[in-house]
């Protein structure tokens, strides 16, 4: 509503901004295709919030992960020759995951053994990650036949295959499904999954049964990191451009965490939060020549959905207590008049 407040006062016709974002994203396969592809690094990374968060850690640096996965991911498919090609790219994919992993590690070990808060820690490995990806890709892995700051394209083998020919979409959507399916099993169905749910409600109480927080909380950073490093090698391995290059990801790791806060932190709930934000991102490009709109907008729209999401929870909160402190009538303790 807000938006649409923001657009008609800056004489912007609704109906038009709506159909061009519509066009933008589904107005034919190709752009359907791409709009689809984008919510395989959002989901993913949305996924990866929420694992951490289960056991209460707060993993700001998504989009580092990315990063850390993508040039793994690059690195071996740039790099390695494999003959045959399905090994190449399980290869590239794995080194992926790793990369994600190890840079989400450094933030866990800091917390486990010394305190250091991970929502710092995570932060500033963002941005160490993308000072050391100025520099790999200006330097070790530039491409000195373009002279451009990009890495060679990946070899074909280390490449997903193309879901529909000549479209963004590639294979390794069906992989990335399931692997949030799993995730979510695992979670909310295995011992794992309720060792979590145990270190994230009460850390003394897991002590006392025997549950290490600082374990899980470890265990749950790595699998977060992981999954952003797997974002981060099929933006690679599956994008469009199959070269590391400046910024290739595009900040999804902080799109990941507007989608899980949007769809209140529950994976059940991500794909149409993740749609709706694939969708502006991809219809976005549109609204400048379609409808006179910057595409800033979009980033307008995404702000405003965040503090309607963190206002929601607050008054949640807030009602929640006014509840608790309801004095409770003396007859509810003795149903019986007292006696």
């Amino acid at each position: 509503m807000t938006s649409a407040i923001i657009l008609v006062l800056n004489d912007h016709d609704l109906g038009t901004v709506v159909s061009a974002v519509f066009q933008g994203a589904y107005g034919g396969t190709r752009p359907a295709a791409s709009t689809l592809s984008k919510l395989i690094p959002i989901m993913l990374c949305a996924t990866g919030w929420i694992v951490a968060f289960r056991v209460r850690r707060i993993n700001i640096g998504l989009e580092g992960q990315i990063i850390a996965g993508g040039l793994a991911a690059g690195w071996v498919g740039i790099n390695i020759e494999v003959p045959w090609g399905p090994a190449h790219l399980l290869i590239a994919v794995a080194a992926g995951l790793v990369g994600g992993a190890l840079y989400a590690g450094i933030a866990a070990w800091m917390w486990a053994r010394a305190g250091a808060s991970e929502i710092l820690t995570t932060l500033m490995l963002n941005l160490i990650a993308i000072q050391v990806l100025a520099w790999v890709i200006r330097g070790p892995m530039q491409d000195k036949g373009s002279g451009f700051a990009r890495s060679e394209s990946v070899r074909d083998s280390a490449q997903w295959p193309e879901m529909f020919a000549g479209t963004a979409l590639h294979w390794d959507v069906v992989g990335v499904v399931a692997l949030i399916g799993l995730t979510w099993l695992v979670l909310a169905r295995t011992t794992l999954g309720f060792r979590f749910d145990m270190v994230g409600a009460n850390p003394e109480m897991s002590r006392h049964m025997d549950v290490s927080p600082a374990r899980f909380g470890v265990l749950a950073l790595l699998i977060s990191g992981a999954l952003a490093g797997l974002a981060g090698s099929s933006r690679i391995l599956a994008g469009e451009v199959t070269t590391v290059s400046d910024n290739f990801s595009a900040n999804y790791g902080y799109d990941g965490i507007v989608v899980a806060l949007l769809a209140r932190n529950s994976i059940p709930g991500l794909l149409p939060a993740a749609l709706l934000i694939a969708t502006l991102r991809q219809g976005g490009g549109a609204l400048q020549s379609r409808a006179g709109v910057s595409s800033e907008i979009v980033l307008v729209v995404q702000g405003l959905i965040i503090l309607a999401v963190a206002a929601s929870v607050l008054l949640e909160h807030r009602w929640g207590r006014q509840r608790s402190a309801v004095p409770v009538p003396e007859a509810a303790h003795h149903p019986a008049g007292g006696l």
